[in-house]
Parts: C-alpha cells; sequence; structure tokens
C-alpha cells in the first residue's frame, strides 16, 4: 500500500419492510456503475491516497478525471472484476475546441524509467458523444468532455492480465493511469488528455482512485419541519439540507429508494437545500435521506477536489390511541406461505398504534417450547408438518390476537459446499489419490464419492481413496462428492478432473 490508507465508508438507506415486523438493510460501497432503476442513495467519499505519483511532476494534464455512477453519483473505488469503473466519466474542466465532441478513456501501465508518452495500454470506455443531457444531474448539465458507457468494454482485471505492473518500487507498485482523450468528427484523438491514477490491492482485487488527492469532506445536515413524531393526521413536512462548508453542487432528497422531486441547486454562498414534502409522511417510521454531490470540477481554495456527503433521518407518525388490528402471514424462503427446514421463517402481522407483540409458533398445534420470536427456522424433525404462528398485540386501546394458516414445512434447500471437495495424489498410474470431503453448509453428516475416468463410473470406487488403474493413463480422473443431512435435498459436487501421466 502507498502513503497514508484509505478508508471507504457507504451510506445506505435502508428498504423498511411494509408488514412492520422489522427491515430489510441492503449494502455496498460506492464503488462501480450501481445499474439502472431506482436504488438506495449512496453517497461519494473521500479518495486520493496520496502522495502524488512520480510521474505526474513530469506531464501537464488538461485537469483531471471523476467517476459517477447511474443515478449521478461520484464513485472513488470499487471491484477489479466489475465492468468498467462507473457509468460515466467526466473531465473537470472544457475541451480546448467545440470541434471536439468525443471523449475516450484509456487505462496505461506506468513503467519506471520510460517516458509516460510510451507507456502500453489500451482503450476501456467506448467513445461516446458529448455533452451528454441525458445523464442525470450534475453529469447532464456539464459541457465537459464525458464518455457514456454500460459497465465499459473491460473489467479492470483484464486489463491487468493484459498489461502488468511489475514495477519493483514502492512507489510505483499497483499503479494505473487513465488518461481520457477527445476527438472530433474528422478530428483525431487529442495528444493532450486528462488524467487520473488508480491503485489496486491486489489482496482484496479491489481499486482505489490513489491521484488526485481528494481530501476534502462535507458534511450534510437533514432536518425536516415540523420535526418527528407526529401524531396521525399529520401534517405536510419540509425536509431542509445544509452542507458544511458551504459548497457549489445538487442535493438529492429521498425516501427509501424513491427519489423525491428533482435535484435542488446549492452554491458556495449558502449550501442551503430544500424540498416541500407532499402527501404527508406515511403512518410508522420512514427513512428520509439528503445525497450531496459537488458540482463537475469543483474544487476548494487549495485545489482539492470537493467530495459530497450524505444524511439519514427517521420520520415518525403515530397513530392515535385505538386497539391494534392485524393478519398475521408466515413468509419463508420461497415467498408468502412457505416453509421449509432450516429456512428462516417470518410471522408478519401489520399493526396499528405500536402495540406490545407476542409471538407462540406451532407444529401440528402443539406449541413449540422457547420459539417466541416473530422468526423461526423449522428443524429436520417438522418435515411435512404443518406450521402455525399464533400473535398477540397489546396497547392502551386493548388486545387482539390469532393465528396464521398453516403451512407444510417443505425439504430444505441442498447443502452447498463452503469448502470445496479436493484431489490430492502423485497422478500417476498406480499412485493413490485422494478427495477430501470438504465442508457443508449446514453440516453433513455423510458424505460419499464415487471416482470417475473421464466420464466413465468406476464399479466400486466409493472411497475417499483411489488406485489409479492403467487403463487411466493420459485421460482425467474426477470424483463426485454427494453429502446429506437429515430434512435437506444432497449437495452434490464435481471435483475438476487431474490428468494421469
Amino acid at each position: 500500500m502507498r502513503g497514508k490508507s484509505r478508508a471507504l465508508r457507504t451510506w445506505v438507506a435502508a428498504a423498511a419492510m411494509l408488514a412492520g415486523v422489522g427491515a430489510l438493510a441492503g449494502g455496498g460501497a460506492a464503488f462501480a456503475s450501481l445499474g439502472p432503476g431506482p436504488v438506495a442513495p449512496k453517497a461519494p467519499l473521500s479518495g486520493g491516497g496520496g502522495p502524488q505519483p512520480p510521474w505526474e511532476s513530469s506531464v501537464s494534464p488538461n485537469g483531471f478525471i471523476g467517476l459517477w455512477s447511474a443515478q449521478g453519483q461520484m464513485i472513488t473505488g470499487g471491484s477489479t472484476s466489475s465492468g468498467g469503473l462507473g457509468a460515466y466519466a467526466v473531465a473537470s474542466t472544457a475541451a480546448s475546441s467545440t470541434s471536439y465532441t468525443k471523449a475516450t478513456v484509456f487505462a496505461y501501465t506506468p513503467v519506471k524509467g520510460q517516458d509516460p508518452s510510451t507507456w502500453s495500454g489500451e482503450e476501456i470506455s467506448l467513445s461516446t458523444n458529448f455533452p451528454n443531457s441525458a445523464a442525470p444531474v450534475p453529469v447532464g448539465t456539464t459541457a465537459n468532455p464525458v464518455t457514456t458507457t454500460p459497465d465499459g468494454q473491460v473489467t479492470l482485471a483484464n486489463y491487468i492480465a493484459n498489461f502488468p505492473n511489475t514495477n519493483t518500487d514502492p512507489a510505483w507498485q499497483n499503479l494505473y493511469d487513465l488518461r481520457m482523450k477527445v476527438s472530433g468528427l474528422g478530428i483525431p484523438l487529442s495528444t493532450t488528455y486528462w488524467d487520473l491514477v488508480i491503485s489496486v490491492n491486489t489482496t482484496n482485487n479491489t481499486w482505489s482512485i490513489d491521484w488526485p488527492d481528494w481530501t476534502q469532506p462535507t458534511t450534510t445536515a437533514l432536518a425536516a419541519s415540523p420535526p418527528s413524531p407526529q401524531t396521525s393526521p399529520a401534517s405536510p413536512i419540509t425536509l431542509t439540507a445544509t452542507v458544511t462548508p458551504a459548497t457549489a453542487g445538487t442535493v438529492t432528497f429521498w425516501s427509501g429508494t424513491t427519489q423525491i422531486g428533482v435535484a435542488q441547486t446549492v452554491t458556495g454562498s449558502n449550501g442551503v437545500a430544500t424540498a416541500s414534502m407532499t402527501p404527508t409522511p406515511p403512518m410508522g417510521t420512514t427513512p428520509y435521506t439528503a445525497v450531496y454531490d459537488p458540482a463537475v470540477g469543483s474544487a476548494d481554495g487549495t485545489g482539492k477536489i470537493i467530495i459530497g456527503s450524505a444524511s439519514t433521518l427517521s420520520y415518525v407518525v403515530n397513530a392515535q390511541a385505538q386497539p391494534p388490528a392485524f393478519e398475521p402471514t408466515l413468509v419463508g424462503p420461497g415467498g408468502p406461505n412457505t416453509a421449509r427446514v432450516d429456512g428462516k421463517e417470518f410471522c408478519v402481522a401489520s399493526f396499528s398504534n405500536s402495540p406490545t407483540v407476542t409471538y407462540a409458533w406451532q407444529a401440528n398445534g402443539v406449541t413449540i417450547s422457547g420459539q417466541t420470536t416473530a422468526t423461526f427456522s423449522p428443524p429436520a424433525p417438522l418435515l411435512g408438518q404443518s406450521l402455525t404462528c399464533s400473535v398477540k398485540a397489546s396497547n392502551s386501546g386493548g388486545s387482539v390476537s390469532g393465528t396464521s394458516p398453516g403451512v407444510t414445512v417443505a425439504i430444505g434447500a441442498p447443502l452447498v459446499p463452503t469448502v470445496k471437495p479436493k484431489i490430492s495424489g502423485p497422478h500417476v498410474v498406480g499412485g493413490i489419490e485422494k478427495v477430501t470431503a470438504g465442508t457443508w453448509s449446514p453440516a453433513a453428516t455423510k458424505v460419499t464419492f464415487q471416482w470417475f475416468i473421464g466420464s466413465t463410473k468406476v464399479a466400486g470406487a466409493t472411497k475417499a481413496t483411489f488406485r489409479v488403474p492403467r487403463r487411466a493413463l493420459h485421460k482425467k480422473v474426477h470424483c463426485v462428492v454427494t453429502a446429506s443431512a437429515p430434512g435437506h435435498l444432497n449437495g452434490v459436487f464435481k471435483t475438476p478432473g487431474v490428468k494421469i501421466t
């Protein structure tokens, strides 16, 4: 690792279960392109590992490259095996001529002692027209060069395989230079370019921006008026986001994974964006999030790139006191009204007025001792039995109770190898090959073996060891390992073949 360490933080809005029994949390760092459709808002974060790469003092780029997601949010790192380095790459300054209308991103592998203009590399983005008014704010509002690509043409891992960084000097190791060049109708690619240096972690197979040194963070404070909580019927609310330090850019407001209205502009003089909420907040707890994205090419007085931020608040609307009402339903791995061995079952009930809730589970009508929460994983002995859940909800207005319809417990999912079986041995005629049983989830109670020469099953070869016969010479030998456990489908794994010499 070069220079100071780089901490990747993530802001993720959780998607709440409408049934009211909990929340399903989504996650993932602000890495590669987030794909189409509504997503939980993710804030960009501090990038740049410093110090300045050794060759940067000898080159004069037009400026730097910013990477943006399909939702218009900055990204600073990701997996080397994911397609592309973002949905958009944006230059920090304008092109030198309006005749330039296309932008392309290239990757180059630094070589110590060589002129940077002679380094090997290749095109890693599509060559696309700019400006792109169809892109989300702020990408769609800039006249600077922009590449638009559906996750790029090659993964970073593919590029590294073709053009690895073999430098041994720590100041040069694991660095790759990205350059955006422009062209136009009848105009070849420019010799000048915009620059970005990324660092690759070869242990975790991840990448992150190394240069420029993106170290000027912001904070976004989100407030609601009137403040939470309210009592139903609730009044409309106004959300206000304040960005510190006040910097030009945009703020988007979200309710869960749904954007509220359009992006709001903030300036360097006030740093405040507001959005009025209509209709009123629904009953219960609703997460609201504000995400600040800096303007393309924005920088503070020292020339460091401004990094966006996000803030989330939970808004509560309480019901008036009245007896709760509900209808419990079992939700299993296959959806509503399903159950299987070792699969987590949810006893889902929709309540009003934040009552106190108790649970009890039954198999064939008999109460299961100790199972008093909203979730339960049926063990193997309950296979084929009818599973139900009884719920009682109480509050100051009274209480109500009921039992869900019965659901038959089905056989559990197949066993899955967490440590795959593997063949070891001399791989020669007369030698003894040995296969490991592997580790399985859930734990296997029985493991069997069957050896094959090519596609032909070897009769009687059903142990973990196998003496290779002469007829296997120059052929491949493999073993099919089958794991079983009560109440589950068998797990089957075919080992890679080994060639006998």
